[in-house]
């Protein structure tokens, strides 16, 4: 009876997966049927019922979360060495990083921390730290509002480096968008702050980079790790220093890119780095050589 019709309905009805719904709510429903004779009306009130009922037993096709509950523990291994890079989802404010406590600005911080020296963060340096904090919005962004670097050269002190973003539109940081996004470029700008304690002692936050172009380019392929097989969110993530052409956001000399992708209700599960930071960067002269990039690191548990 229902087969000709496409029946949606708004998200507010949703209903919990298993509850049950009142015979009486279904009374209006049979009186209609029974007694109007309208053929449009005794074909769309039993599909509205049944939709309700389908809805109420199985739930609405809850929306997928690409960063679900946390705190969160596991590892990704690189591609070819099997070196791991381990990574902590927590809460909590103030975040302790290095013995330095850093307002986590209400967010969440998606801590990474490295066994080699090929691994993101800071490519080059062995057990090298990065606190990625993001905040959610209503919508379901998840948006990036600090990163917390952490490193030590041989011979040197730990260095603890606090990059804040001052996001200047709803693109600018974004790393998982909200619900229902197609895939596509989306562009957003803002401006990077800079402070923390360094081998020549606390440097004050200060503009590092006055204007950012942020470029998510968002997709949804199929990958294959050690834990998870499937399809994806993928945000291809290109962070440049302004000015710069639309045209160059692909060149590493200057741009980070990076591609980070997210398994629905299980969270990220690959990371592939495609540039390596230079002394240079972002402001590398053309014909500078380009270090080999690092490897894919895929989840494993």
């Amino acid at each position: 009876m229902c087969k000709d019709w496409e029946v949606t309905l708004p998200i507010q009805w949703k209903l919990s997966a298993g509850a049950a719904i009142d015979p009486a709510m279904l009374i209006p429903v049979n009186r209609l049927a029974r007694h109007w004779k309208n053929a449009v009306v005794e074909t769309l009130v039993p599909c509205v019922a049944l939709a309700l009922l389908i809805f109420a037993l199985v739930g609405c096709g809850a929306l997928p979360n690409y960063f679900p509950t946390y705190p969160q523990h596991f590892d990704l291994a690189a591609d070819g060495t099997g070196a791991l890079t381990h990574v902590e989802i927590r809460t909590g404010n103030p975040l302790v990083v290095n013995g330095h406590s850093i307002d986590s600005l209400g967010g969440v911080d998606m801590r990474f921390t490295k066994d080699n020296i090929e691994n993101m963060p800071e490519s080059g340096v062995p057990n090298a730290t990065m606190d990625w904090v993001m905040t959610k919005s209503p919508n379901g962004q998840w948006t990036g509002v600090e990163s917390i670097v952490g490193w030590q050269n041989p011979g040197y002190p730990v260095t603890t480096v606090v990059v804040e973003f001052k996001n200047w539109d709803d693109v600018s940081k974004m790393i998982i968008p909200a619900f229902g996004v197609k895939a596509g470029t989306y562009l957003g700008y803002g401006s990077d702050w800079y402070g923390g304690w360094t081998p020549n002692g606390y440097v004050p936050e200060h503009v590092q980079f006055a204007s950012v172009l942020w470029a998510a380019v968002i997709s949804f392929p199929t990958v294959q790790t050690p834990f998870y097989s499937g399809p994806t969110l993928a945000n291809e993530i290109h962070e440049c220093a302004m000015p710069i052409s639309l045209s160059e956001i692909y060149d590493p000399l200057k741009c980070s890119i990076e591609t980070w992708y997210f398994a629905p209700n299980i969270g990220l599960v690959e990371v592939y780095t495609q540039w390596a930071p230079l002394p240079c960067e972002p402001y590398c002269p053309p014909g500078t050589q380009i270090p080999p990039f690092p490897p894919k690191i895929r989840r494993i548990n």
